[in-house]
Parts: C-alpha cells; sequence; structure tokens
C-alpha cells in the first residue's frame, strides 16, 4: 500500500465498520474469541488519526451501530437499542478527539480503553434492553485468560483486551519502531499468560469443603409444547382445563423423577418452566402463609416432586401476592413446605415494566401483531422486590438467586454475596431466541458466569429454558450439559464442592 492510499483509509468509515463486524464475530463465534486482541485496531486507527469531531462521533456511532445490530439481529429486533446506544457512543470519539487536542499524546493512549470501559459499565446499568449489552472482556471467559477476572473481573478483561489492541495499533503508528512495539506485546502477553497460570494454580489449591450433591434441569419448551402430551391440553396451560393440567403435570411428575439421581440433596428446576401463568388458582396452604393467589396447579406439582423425591426443589414462577406480581424463585423442602421465596429485584424494561404509560413505540405493534390500541405485553406490571438479592436458606446451604438479566449487572454478585450466599443460582430463559441467536445468547451469559464466579469465588448454578445445565466452578471450570434437539430435559448432577 503506498503512502496516498494509507492516508485515504486510515480516517475511512470503512475501519470503524471492519471492528465492529470483528467486535460481534469475536463474540458470536467460539473460534474467533482470540480474534478480539486485534478486532479494534481499525477503530482506534480511525479515532487516533481523524480530526473532525463531527467525523469522530460518526465513525463511533458506526462502530457500535455495526457491533450491536449484527448480535441483535440474531437476538431480538429492537431499533430503539442499537440507535440509543449508537448515538451515546457517539460522545466517546468526540471525547477522544477533544483529548488528542487539547492534551498530552499520554493521556490519549491513557483514556482510549479507560473510556470504553466505562461507557461498557454504563450501558450494561442502564441499557434499554438488558439483554444486549456486551462487555468486550466477556469474550475472554472462554480463552486461557480466565483467571486474570480474579484480579478485576469482566472490566479487567476488557482492560486487557483494550490494551493489547492499542499496542497493536502502535506497531502501525509508529511503523519505524514496529519491533520494539512487537517485542512488547509479546512481553505483556507472556505475562498475562503467566499471570493467568498462577491465578489458575492458586484456585486449583483451595481447600474444599464437604460435598453437597445436585441435579440440575433444563427445558425445552419447544419440545414439550410440541408434545402429544401438551396438545392434549387443547389450549397453552394458562387456560387449560384444570383436571387436564394436572393429568399432563403427572406425567411430567414421573419423567422428572426417572431422571433424578437418588444420591441429590438439592434439584433445581428453571423459571417459568411451562412458559404459563394460571390465574386466580389457589394453593391454599401457599396462600394462607405467603398470599400467592395464582398458579395453584404449579405449586402443587413442585410440592408433590420435592415430597416424592424427598429431596429440596428449587423453580420458578410468575407469583402474584397481595396485588402485586413478582417473578420469584420458590424454595420447597423435603417435606414439600415452601420455606422461602426469592423475588427478582432488576426488572427487564419491555417484558416486566414500562416506564412510559400508554405510549408505545410504533415497532412494538408491528413486531407482537398487536394492533394499536391493544394491551401489549410490556404493560405487565411486574413489582421489584422489597427485599433485594434475599438468599434461600436450608440447613446446609444458602442458596443467591439472579435471574436472566441479573447477573450482567454490576454489583448484583458483590450484593448476593453481602447476604450470605454460598452459590448462585441463575436460570435463564433462551426460549425466545432463534437460529444463532441462542448459540450467541448462551455463549456470552455462560462467559459472563465463568468470569463472575471466577471474580467473585462463588459457585454458580446454571440452568433455564433451552439453555444449559451444571456447575461453574471459581476456578473457572465448569461442569454441563447442554440441550439436545428433540430432547425434554438435560440433566447435571454432581457434587458442589464449597
Amino acid at each position: 500500500m503506498n503512502k496516498n492510499s494509507f492516508e485515504k483509509i486510515k480516517t475511512s468509515y470503512k475501519l470503524p465498520i471492519i471492528s465492529g463486524v470483528s467486535a460481534a464475530c469475536s463474540l458470536l463465534f467460539g473460534f474467533f474469541d482470540y480474534f478480539i486482541f486485534v478486532g479494534l485496531v481499525p477503530f482506534f486507527l480511525f479515532v487516533y488519526y481523524e480530526k473532525s469531531l463531527v467525523r469522530l462521533w460518526l465513525g463511533s456511532f458506526l462502530f457500535y451501530c455495526i457491533f450491536n445490530t449484527m448480535l441483535g439481529l440474531f437476538v431480538v429486533i429492537e431499533p430503539l437499542n442499537w440507535i440509543l446506544m449508537g448515538l451515546l457512543f457517539g460522545f466517546y470519539g468526540i471525547m477522544l478527539g477533544l483529548t488528542k487536542k487539547y492534551f498530552s499524546p499520554w493521556f490519549f493512549w491513557f483514556l482510549t480503553p479507560v473510556l470504553f470501559v466505562l461507557l461498557e459499565y454504563g450501558f450494561n446499568v442502564f441499557n434499554y434492553i438488558p439483554g444486549l449489552p456486551l462487555a468486550l472482556g466477556n469474550t475472554l471467559g472462554s480463552t486461557i485468560f480466565l483467571p486474570l477476572a480474579r484480579i478485576a473481573g469482566v472490566w479487567g478483561l476488557g482492560l486487557v483486551v483494550f490494551i493489547v489492541n492499542l499496542l497493536v495499533c502502535k506497531i502501525i503508528i509508529d511503523w519505524k519502531n514496529r519491533r520494539k512495539w512487537f517485542f512488547i506485546i509479546i512481553a505483556v502477553l507472556v505475562f498475562l499468560v503467566s499471570l493467568s497460570g498462577v491465578l489458575w494454580i492458586q484456585a486449583k489449591n483451595k481447600k474444599l469443603a464437604d460435598n453437597i450433591n445436585l441435579a440440575v434441569i433444563s427445558f425445552s419448551t419447544k419440545v414439550i409444547e410440541n408434545s402429544p402430551e401438551y396438545k392434549e391440553l387443547g389450549a397453552s396451560m394458562a387456560y387449560a382445563d384444570s383436571a387436564k393440567v394436572n393429568i399432563f403435570l403427572e406425567k411430567i411428575t414421573k419423567e422428572i423423577i426417572g431422571i433424578i439421581p437418588e444420591t441429590a440433596d438439592y434439584v433445581f428446576l428453571p423459571t417459568h418452566i411451562f412458559n404459563s401463568t394460571r390465574e386466580n388458582e389457589i394453593e391454599s396452604e401457599v396462600f394462607s402463609e405467603y398470599g400467592i393467589n395464582n398458579n395453584g396447579s404449579i405449586i402443587v406439582f413442585a410440592r408433590q416432586l420435592a415430597k416424592i423425591l424427598n429431596k429440596n426443589v428449587i423453580t420458578g414462577i410468575v407469583t402474584r401476592e397481595y396485588g402485586k406480581k413478582y417473578n420469584s424463585v420458590l424454595f420447597f423442602d423435603r417435606n414439600g413446605n415452601l420455606v422461602d421465596i426469592y423475588h427478582k429485584t432488576n426488572l427487564v424494561i419491555g417484558s416486566e415494566y414500562w416506564p412510559f404509560g400508554d405510549w408505545v413505540p410504533f415497532w412494538m405493534y408491528w413486531l407482537s401483531g398487536a394492533k394499536p390500541g391493544q394491551k401489549l405485553y410490556i404493560k405487565s406490571g411486574f413489582s421489584r422486590s422489597e427485599t433485594p438479592f434475599s438468599v434461600l436458606k436450608s440447613e446446609n446451604l444458602n442458596i443467591g438467586v439472579l435471574i436472566c438479566s441479573e447477573p450482567r449487572i454490576p454489583g448484583n454478585f458483590v450484593k448476593t454475596k453481602s447476604n450470605k450466599a454460598q452459590i448462585v443460582f441463575t436460570p435463564v430463559n433462551n426460549d425466545w431466541y432463534y437460529g444463532l441467536g441462542i448459540a450467541f445468547f448462551q455463549k456470552k451469559y455462560f462467559n459472563t458466569l465463568r468470569v463472575n464466579s471466577v471474580y467473585h469465588d462463588i459457585p454458580i448454578i446454571v440452568n433455564g429454558k433451552e439453555n444449559y445445565a451444571g456447575i461453574i466452578y471459581p476456578d473457572g471450570e465448569y461442569d454441563i450439559v447442554k440441550p439436545e434437539k428433540d430432547q425434554k430435559f438435560n440433566v447435571w448432577s454432581g457434587s458442589l464442592k464449597y
């Protein structure tokens, strides 16, 4: 490439677009994990060479929109998410442009990764759709650099990603001294790999306490709802005749009993196990003690399962209690008694609450197939927990719970551990994703959990609908069973060593 060609391309919008595609691919496809170490180089070169604040804003906007759109196409069609986050991220370029103009070059190189991580942090806290924001440090959750998370979590891994990318940029920018920068990169990578190895060995040598045996089950709602047993209901679980629902649940109970090992002390089922909320259906004992006046048949199902198995059963349903609606996880002891409840704290805008009154974006009607004026799911009105991040307590185990999007929100694991959790249960529902969307979200979510398990030094139970079933240990190792096609349940059983 001659000098004139380089002068043209170094401020071309092609560079942030290339980086947007590269960053997305590193999270979409496992074999691209390490590609993230160079994937941001084109974007950082654009930011370094471009002088126009308007073009810096637009280049940053393009990068983030391409990045988010590629991932979003496989997850959910939500233009407001891409546009709002892209508009905000555009100011990243402006701030770096002003830094170049008024401050020293070293401050520019310092601010570039730090500001990126701060924006990621903010997006993870305040994003319109909590499932989509992505910390690029999550990519390293499936690499040899995972043990580094013990030092600074996902944000520390993010800094590692950005620093290596910037060092590669220096090779291109300071081509005359490329050998020096090349050896610096090698030295940095050798140091990081060595440190990662030391941290991994330390985690492996950690003493473990007595074993507790677990069984973790994930459901395939799609397979269940296509089964002959479900079709016999003649309607969805929410509206089917009670007698038919009870017959169906008895069949499911027998199937689950047949796959649970006798040695298990605790059985973890997914939340919203049958995609239904049966209104005004009361289980008398639970109603009298907790005020829950819905989903009685599913509560009976969980109680009977605990009694028959003689095991603690943890599962989730939507509960209505004293006029409020919650996304809940229920803990039944070996005798089938409901002994504790966790209510979700961080609600998802759209599916669990809607802060904009009667205003609904026009595309929501288009996506849902509803007509203007019809009540949409976004007005469902869940309530937040009055006791945030409470822990389910039994005789020998304190179980923290973080549902769906809660594990990716900064600080939630800290709050859960501060309430004396010894393990964290993280059920998630992937049955609203399709195609590559499921594979992407499973990987991204699983990496998030691995990083948090290492950073917070706590085992994590993984399950859900259309999801893995298993456990992640604080040394980063994991033992999971992946869902298989046309299989109702995927089950993991083993020991918890905490």
